[in-house]
């Protein structure tokens, strides 16, 4: 095999499997040494999984800022669908106004208000929270 034992002059261990290494088997491979070529290549494949990971690592965001964004865009989603539902409620009202019914706009304007009323606390909650989150960043 590529190691040695102790005795016989090792000058190191294989950054890799962690055998001996003698000067004769000896491979420099710029970010440790290694026993044989195999090993060389799985230290080149480990050198890139770090590289790659702390690519990644700075380019991520802070917890709190992906939490707000995404706070943000249910701040939006909530805002469009009180609009929604304001015009579902009017349509409504104004389909049974046509037909006479009143019993009909009674019952889905009852719908509709709890619909926006939901969609305006969810509002109100989640500017709350960008306020909190705004202290964090």
């Amino acid at each position: 095999m590529y190691s040695c034992r102790p005795s016989n002059n090792a000058v190191g261990l294989c950054k890799h499997c962690y055998r001996y290494v003698s000067q004769q088997n000896l491979i420099d491979t710029g970010w440790g040494i290694v026993c044989s070529e195999a090993c060389a290549k799985e230290l080149e494949v480990s050198r890139n999984i770090v590289a790659v990971s702390a690519e990644s690592l700075s380019q991520s965001k802070p917890t709190a800022q992906v939490y707000a964004e995404a706070i943000s865009r249910n701040k939006k989603f909530h805002s469009s669908m009180v609009v929604t539902w304001a015009l579902g409620l009017l349509f409504s009202i104004m389909q049974s106004l046509s037909k006479g019914d009143k019993d009909y706009p009674i019952t889905f304007a009852a719908i509709f208000f709890v619909l926006i009323f939901y969609s305006l606390l969810k509002i109100k909650i989640n500017n709350a929270m960008l306020k909190k989150l705004a202290k964090l960043l």
